[in-house]
């Protein structure tokens, strides 16, 4: 068959550009929230091995989902989720902030290390790149987790655009 311009096929009408969603699209943002959440459950054991460790993972995810960053954007983020474990904790019987923030901090390092492209990823894109067209990702959420998460599976290296946006 052959290509007709008139048919739409011509250069004037080629790709130019891909662009791809970040989170469960290139990676598998849950799996790394589960290796979060595992990590969590194993520090809990070691400093309070009386708490029903699924039950403050539950209350967490519920609170985390409901608002996982201050709408008012006067309290940062990280802190922000530290309260929500806080919360977990406090539902309980144990108030300690620090402790929450050291949560959070377990959670952050296990999710960024675990938050790697999904199999076949890396391949994907530079076969599109090979093809001289243009990749972006379009991501939304609160920028500075956001950007941790592209910097995490090194996004700049692969990727010509990225756009992120929301949260703020």
């Amino acid at each position: 068959m052959e290509l007709n311009e008139d048919e739409g096929t011509g250069p004037e009408t080629c790709i130019k550009a891909v662009f791809f969603d970040l989170d469960d699209t290139l990676v598998l943002t849950h799996a790394a929230d589960r290796a979060a959440h595992m990590a969590v459950t194993e520090f809990l054991s070691k400093h309070h091995s009386f708490l029903d460790r699924q039950v403050i993972i539950d209350t967490f995810v519920k609170g985390f989902i409901t608002q996982p960053w201050d709408p008012n954007n006067q309290i940062d983020v990280t802190e922000w989720r530290a309260q929500i474990w806080c919360r977990a904790l406090e539902a309980q019987g144990v108030n300690d902030i620090q402790f929450a923030r050291e949560m959070q901090h377990c959670f952050d390092t296990t999710r960024m290390t675990s938050f790697q492209w999904s199999p076949g990823v890396e391949a994907m894109v530079r076969k599109i790149l090979l093809n001289r067209i243009k990749v972006g990702i379009i991501t939304n959420g609160h920028p500075n987790v956001q950007r941790a998460k592209l910097l995490a599976c090194r996004a700049d290296d692969l990727f010509n655009t990225i756009l992120v946006g929301g949260g703020r």
